[in-house]
């Protein structure tokens, strides 16, 4: 046990499962921006309630608190959060994974793929986006008539969409400038990452479309060099002009050669943006048998994939951060043997208010189900990508026998719970 290590986590929406983690681990930890329900939980010292969207304020009270009461880590979680995250490690002299450079590069996904384009890292083709008409014409003459247009800094499946004729690439462009023209201060509830997106000056990019299998890949790289891949998850197809992920599964349907492949290249990736230490998610493409990185959070993943994980090594990715900024062993294992696991989420089909709820039943008929979390009830504001960073009713991890076995179930469950959601033009863009 680690005790009398207090560690400060800057969070939009911190979840159960990291805050019990890190308190049976040991450690103390004080919620920054987000986490009243947590009030009287035994393993959180305080709850420093603050607008995200003002990082003068962040900076402030994390500094006033940390003059009382010395914090021995900040570690980063919530992809808005990280640059200031980083920030404070640098100001408070305390160990941190990254610069605030580093934060700030993987942030800005254009100058994540000028970096890793400078460095050799393979990418698809990207260019910025400045209006809908000299889009469209780098779409059509040097991607192939297919582009992703993307914001920036988004998070998740936020403001990502594919687009194929000029009147799909002006909506898209149109709507996702709208977007970034939105206030911060937005109901959380409604759209809790509106703060972290639309900071740059160049607001939106556009990229050639990789048709190829997707995986994630997780990694915690040491100072040492000692760097790991703790998981390679593979995706359900996706062709857009959406991608709300559905699942990912491991193990993935990829040779060894592949996967050795896909674990290096993130790695790769995640040292050419600064990472020194501490865990990265990867998003990889495949164009052909070319592997592309199409970003890189330097945090650990979202959803289930830090549960998935602890599954397959009996690790758990928020104390190794901890561990790691503290300067504690983190205690490293194989692979357990497991035959397979899949986390999915049921998404919304439009943005709007949830009227009704069906097929739920079979949650409670499934022997794969290991964990269940509903994130909203009827009557409840909703929104679907592409305004929203969370676009899923509830996630799910299953295990079981076999990839194929928990493929089917998953299948099963996207056909048998159906939302239905009631369009309401307020909360749509």
């Amino acid at each position: 046990m680690i005790e009398q290590k207090r560690v400060g986590i800057i969070h939009a929406y911190p979840n159960r499962y990291m805050v019990d983690s890190l308190h049976q681990a040991g450690y103390t930890v004080v919620l920054i921006g987000n986490g009243e329900e947590f009030e009287g939980h035994s393993g959180v010292e305080a709850i420093l309630t603050t607008p995200l969207w003002d990082t003068s304020a962040i900076q402030e009270t994390v500094q006033a608190y940390h003059c009382e009461k010395p914090f021995d880590a900040l570690i980063p979680v919530n992809e808005g959060n990280i640059v200031v995250t980083a920030t404070l490690c640098e100001k408070l002299g305390l160990q941190g994974g990254m610069s605030t450079t580093a934060a700030l590069v993987s942030r800005n996904k254009y100058l994540s793929f000028m970096v890793w384009g400078s460095l050799g890292v393979p990418v698809p083709l990207t260019y910025p986006v400045y209006d809908a008409e000299s889009t469209w014409k780098i779409i059509e003459s040097k991607l192939g008539g297919v582009g992703v247009i993307k914001l920036i800094d988004s998070m998740n499946s936020q403001g990502v969409i594919a687009v194929s004729t000029k009147e799909e690439c002006k909506e898209a462009v149109n709507s996702l400038h709208k977007m970034t023209e939105q206030s911060v201060e937005v109901d959380s509830m409604i759209d809790r990452n509106r703060f972290a997106y639309g900071q740059s000056g160049l607001k939106l990019m556009v990229q050639h479309f990789c048709e190829g299998v997707e995986v994630s890949v997780d990694v915690f790289l040491m100072p040492d060099g000692e760097d790991r891949v703790l998981a390679i998850l593979e995706k359900d197809p996706a062709s857009g002009p959406y991608f709300a992920e559905t699942a990912s599964v491991w193990p993935t349907s990829m040779s060894p050669d592949r996967e050795a492949e896909v674990g290096a290249l993130a790695i790769r990736a995640a040292r050419a943006l600064g990472l020194k230490g501490g865990a990265a998610h990867v998003e990889i493409r495949y164009t052909g048998d070319q592997p592309m990185v199409l970003e890189a959070g330097l945090r650990p993943g979202g959803g289930y994939t830090v549960q998935l994980i602890e599954r397959l090594l009996d690790e758990n990715v928020f104390v190794s951060q901890a561990s790691l900024a503290v300067g504690h062993t983190i205690a490293t294992n194989p692979c357990l043997d497991l035959p397979a696991v899949l986390f999915g989420g049921i998404k919304y089909p439009q943005s709007g208010v949830l009227k009704k709820i069906d097929g739920m039943d079979i949650f409670n008929e499934l022997g794969h189900l290991e964990q269940l979390v509903i994130l909203n009830e009827t009557g409840d504001q909703v929104m679907a990508v592409p305004e929203s960073a969370q676009p899923h009713f509830c996630y799910y991890l299953l295990s079981g026998s076999s990839r194929d076995e928990l493929i089917n179930v998953h299948s099963q469950i996207q056909t048998q719970v159906k939302l239905s959601v009631e369009v309401d033009a307020h909360y749509t863009t």
